[in-house]
């Protein structure tokens, strides 16, 4: 139940893709508009407003899909007629292009498109069983964004995407289909000199009433306020179709189309599970925002994403041996700095106290600089950004803890000198406090190094996971 789409029409439910066997007897009549270039073949499928059929168009000698009105009422026939134009002025790849429109001798109103060949994007993803499988889909996504930026740039919202009118067809394709209850504000879909006002269609959408499907609902179209629904509207119900192919379920599921309703008025959805990759976690929680101004500004900026994270999930996978070979680096270089500082200060007497300072420093800066190319190199493969944050508080106590030594050192100094020349106490207590406290400025500016080095690689990683 919770796969119903509402209308004013009380539209009982679009049929998977607009395209699924319902009765291959049902065809319309020839009239003279329509025997001279179609010949009707079985019914592809129903839904509250119309009907569709799959027909030859002889004048091209191919198979078309053949939408007619089935209400009769005004309304259903105005909406009908601007579905028509709409859907024909969308020229888009992913979006069925319309061929011909005109009416039966009964006056039934018909309009022939493009028959999107392919199973649903429901179907593809109750077949996959896995997170792997599932993830295939993804380019599906893009294209379908892709679609609805175009629709978006020229003031048409959808405001019933959901898997069941995506069709997934040969070669790649997708299609996104049924623009039945579509919202337009510029204009568009309106006929030359038919005396309509950009805002028509407003007129067969009710302040108050609930129009699309509730499994993907955004909350103000959930809530019916016709007023707040804009692009945002159709990102937030495409990230429901993201949350569907990350977790196997819609966000909404309920057993009932009234509990959906309610879990999409308050964006009530579980947690995506845990292997989710986490740019796309992010891409789907922008998306699904229960605020639309938290969301993706249209849906050109949510495929923009949807690329980024899959192309920067090519490029973070380089070799097996690049990746052995660039960890097998980092390490060797920290222990031989740690044997290289380690060697000269236990050899040269002179540098046992400050000299194990300076060296600290080296040892510390050089993992530091090493971790952070390894993590530049493989684009965050290893996460080592956390440990370079880790190394900067290291930083700062090993900064402390030689600072206490130091003063440690010359209070010990202070006192052996104290008995032989009491004079020369306060001199070199000032100057041993001094070089003691030397320590803090290097600590800090070794720290805020490795802080910038971590913030740099960081945002890096942010904005290839899509967080931008």
């Amino acid at each position: 139940m919770s796969e119903r789409t509402y209308s004013d029409d009380d539209e009982p439910g679009s049929s998977p893709g607009g395209y699924p066997p319902v009765n291959p007897s049902l065809v319309p009549p020839e009239s003279a508009a329509t025997r001279d270039r179609y010949t009707f073949g079985r019914e592809l499928g129903r839904g509250g407003m119309g009907r569709v059929v799959e027909a030859v168009d002889r004048q091209f000698d191919r198979t078309v899909a053949v939408k007619l009105l089935l209400g009769r009422s005004a309304q259903a026939r105005a909406r009908f007629d601007a579905e028509a134009r709409v859907t024909g002025q969308l020229e888009h790849p992913a979006i069925p292009s319309v061929h011909a429109r005109g009416e039966l001798d009964d006056g039934t109103p018909f309009y022939a498109m493009h028959l999107a060949h392919g199973r649903t994007l429901a179907e593809a993803l109750d077949a996959a069983h896995t997170l792997a499988e599932r993830l295939r889909y993804l380019p599906v996504l893009v294209q379908v964004a892709q679609a609805l930026g175009f629709a978006h740039e020229r003031g048409v919202i959808h405001r019933d995407i959901k898997p069941q009118n995506i069709v997934v067809g040969s070669h790649g394709r997708a299609f996104l289909l049924d623009w039945g209850i579509a919202r337009t504000s510029r204009g568009i879909g309106t006929s030359p000199g038919s005396g309509e006002s950009p805002a028509a269609d407003a007129h067969y959408t009710l302040q108050g009433s609930v129009m699309g499907t509730p499994a993907y609902m955004a909350p103000e179209q959930a809530r019916g306020d016709v007023a707040e629904m804009d692009s945002r509207t159709d990102v937030f119900a495409l990230g429901a179709i993201l949350y569907h192919l990350l977790s196997g379920d819609c966000p909404y599921a309920g057993d009932t189309a009234a509990v959906a309703l309610a879990a999409a008025v308050d964006a009530r959805y579980k947690p995506l599970p845990t292997d989710v990759p986490e740019g796309l976690r992010a891409i789907c929680a922008r998306a699904m925002a229960r605020e639309p101004a938290d969301r993706y500004g249209d849906a050109l900026e949510m495929a923009d994403a949807l690329e980024h994270f899959l192309s920067s999930a090519v490029l973070a996978k380089p070799d097996g041996r690049v990746e052995g070979f660039a960890l097998a680096a980092n390490v060797a270089t920290g222990l031989l700095l740690l044997v290289f500082s380690g060697g000269v200060w236990a050899t040269i007497p002179d540098l046992h106290q400050q000299g194990a300072v300076a060296f600290g420093y080296v040892t510390m800066g050089g993992i530091s600089a090493a971790m952070a190319a390894v993590e530049w190199r493989t684009q965050g493969r290893f996460l080592l950004d956390t440990l370079i944050l880790a190394f900067a508080g290291i930083t700062l106590l090993f900064g402390l803890a030689g600072i206490g030594l130091d003063l440690v050192s010359t209070l010990a100094g202070v006192l052996a000198v104290q008995a032989q020349d009491p004079a020369a106490v306060p001199a070199q207590l000032l100057e041993g406090t001094w070089e003691s406290l030397a320590c803090l400025p290097a600590s800090a500016t070794m720290a805020a190094l490795q802080l910038l080095a971590w913030g740099v690689l960081r945002r890096r990683r942010e904005m290839r996971e899509g967080r931008k």
